[in-house]
């Protein structure tokens, strides 16, 4: 946002492209590493529901979150287009945040853990 703001309204694709690397490496970082915890204790023989339904909900939580996002800077871009940009990203970076919390407040699922746990087939 430091290098929107301060160059508005010549910001240069060059000049947006580290920062926007580095959001979309952490947002891989971040869906591996929970797709890996949501998904750990589901039966193998449901694994192909429990996946679909994790897919159908992180679709779902991107549409609603473009949806939401782009209706704030819809709603600030009349007065200030580069402040509106700023603001979505920091309600963005704020979400991102929140995430990166309840993540780390999953159970961590080890070999030795797994391996304890019996297997029930049905």
């Amino acid at each position: 946002m430091t290098v929107l703001l301060a160059n508005w309204p010549h910001v240069s694709l060059w000049a947006m492209a580290v920062p926007l690397a580095l959001v979309g490496a952490g947002q891989s970082m971040l869906f591996a590493g929970l797709f890996r915890s949501v998904l750990a204790d589901v039966p193998t023989h449901l694994a192909g529901i429990g996946s679909g339904v994790l897919i159908t909900l992180q679709q779902s939580g991107l549409a609603l979150g473009v949806a939401t996002l782009g209706t704030l800077y819809l709603a600030l871009a009349p007065h200030n287009v580069a402040h509106a940009f700023a603001g979505v990203e920091y309600v963005q970076m704020g979400i991102v945040a929140l995430l990166a919390v309840g993540a780390a407040a999953l159970p961590r699922f080890t070999k030795a853990a797994s391996a304890a746990t019996p297997v029930v087939d049905a």
